[in-house]
């Protein structure tokens, strides 16, 4: 199941509610407040905790003041007083949560003379939830995959497939491609951009995971082999159920705090994503062998459909989380892929609608999968946290390849050859030296010239 899930994870992090969760840095003997009381918090709206002043105090007659700091401002806002008077243990202060994510208040409390009588840090965890218009825009997006993978599957040729995986070149250079260059890419990318560990982790962990459908849909609308790059798609997914512990185990403790996390390897979600690539793509085959037709009223409308799919797939992307080195280090490895994923394909003489597959299938990982992968391995939010450079990843490599089908449809517009072109025309091109193919030639009584105008019909023989 391509990246949606987690599309829609960070697309939640940033429109859903949140809660606020608070616990003490350093605890100790001397610890100054505690958290009494926590307040679930609405996004931009104002909640409340209850901060418990530890240290016994006479407070009616000791004229003390609370002052609260954050961290970062920009995530956590204290409102207005930023001084409350203190009149007994338990003091009630106002928060406002913008950005989910981890971060602290400095607690300071003076007497009237403005000696620091207690001075305390605590934690704040901000939270997201999960509304129920998101799950019913899950429940669609999943709807518009399936039925674009049966699309998909009216378009496969059997007798390619076969033949690709006799001479399997294309996908031998994927392969390589997706789990040697790609793994390695995003843990240096991370390693020289990004200074939050678990942002680094996201990153790594979407550079080790297979390619997802998004790549299928992308090769289709740019007229590439779409039946090696679901072959691809395939022979990754079952690869990753071997090479994504293999590189996880080998790098990725060392990007996680001390090592404290152990990374998880979602074997049931890989499972579930190549069922829900093939069994759809099986369906559609099927509807090609018995129902020709139907067959080719798909080939008419799978590609608008496609591009509306991947319009929604690309709106669910969150632009306040992300920062300028976070877009940097998705650009590197998004256009990594993409250019080393050709070169390696170019190298073996591959044809270009077959590069095409290669370099997106390398370019545009699953999403999905690397989801699970921080959902399983990290609590919340740094799992979330953790999806913000993978999201900025694909921000960054699918806009680029939209604008290009937004050309390429234009192009062909203006051509008048608006009509979506079949696998069988991209895989099989017409043969200049087939005499059955050739042009018609000005002898022919019904030849045109290109001008609808201007016909030239022989009536001699009338």
């Amino acid at each position: 199941m391509e990246g949606f899930l987690w599309f829609l994870a960070v697309c939640v992090a940033v429109s859903g509610e949140v809660e606020v969760g608070v616990e003490d840095y350093a605890p100790g003997v001397e610890m100054g407040v505690e958290v009494f009381v926590v307040e679930p918090l609405k996004e931009r709206q104002e909640g409340e905790v209850i901060i418990r002043i530890l240290q016994e105090f006479d407070f009616q007659n000791n004229s003390l003041t609370l002052v609260a700091e954050p961290e970062e401002p920009w995530r956590l806002e204290v409102v207005e007083p930023k001084s409350i008077a203190v009149h007994g243990e338990n003091v009630t202060l106002k928060l406002l949560p913008r950005w989910l994510g981890r971060t602290g208040i400095r607690i300071t409390v003076t007497d009237r003379m403005g000696s620091i009588v207690v001075e305390d840090d605590v934690k704040v965890t901000i939270l997201r939830q999960l509304r129920l218009v998101d799950q019913l825009f899950l429940i669609f997006l999943t709807c518009m995959v399936v039925v674009n993978n049966v699309n998909m599957g009216c378009q496969l040729d059997l007798s390619v497939i076969k033949a690709t995986l006799k001479r399997p070149i294309g996908p031998a250079v994927g392969f390589f491609s997706q789990f040697t260059i790609m793994p390695l890419v995003s843990y240096f990318a991370g390693l020289w951009l990004l200074e939050d560990s678990f942002s680094r982790l996201g990153l790594f962990v979407l550079g080790c995971s297979p390619g997802g459908a998004s790549s299928n849909f992308f090769t289709l609308l740019l007229h590439g082999d779409v039946d090696l790059s679901i072959t691809m798609t395939t022979v990754s997914t079952i690869a990753a159920l071997g090479m994504m512990p293999l590189w996880l185990w080998m790098l990725a403790t060392s990007l996680t705090p001390e090592g404290e996390y152990t990374i998880q390897v979602p074997y049931r979600q890989l499972i579930l994503s190549l069922l829900f690539l093939t069994v759809p793509l099986a369906c559609g085959l099927l509807i090609k062998l018995k129902r020709p037709k139907w067959a080719a009223i798909s080939d008419r409308i799978i590609r608008p459909l496609t591009f509306i799919n991947i319009g929604i797939y690309s709106n669910l992307f969150v632009f306040k989380l992300m920062t300028w080195k976070m877009i940097l280090a998705g650009a590197i490895l998004g256009v990594g892929g993409f250019s080393l994923g050709a070169t390696a394909a170019r190298i073996f003489r591959l044809s270009p609608p077959q590069i095409k597959a290669v370099s997106i299938e390398v370019a545009l990982q699953n999403g999905a999968v690397a989801m699970v992968v921080l959902k399983l391995s990290l609590p919340n939010p740094d799992a979330d946290v953790g999806m913000v450079p993978a999201v900025a990843q694909i921000l960054v490599t699918g806009m680029p390849l939209l604008l290009l089908v937004l050309v390429v449809t234009l192009w062909e517009w203006k051509r008048g050859n608006l009509s979506p072109t079949s696998s069988d025309q991209i895989k099989h091109p017409p043969d200049p030296d087939d005499p059955k193919e050739d042009p018609p030639s000005e002898d022919d009584p019904f030849f045109h010239d290109g001008n609808l105008n201007e016909r030239r019909v022989d009536v001699s023989g009338f």
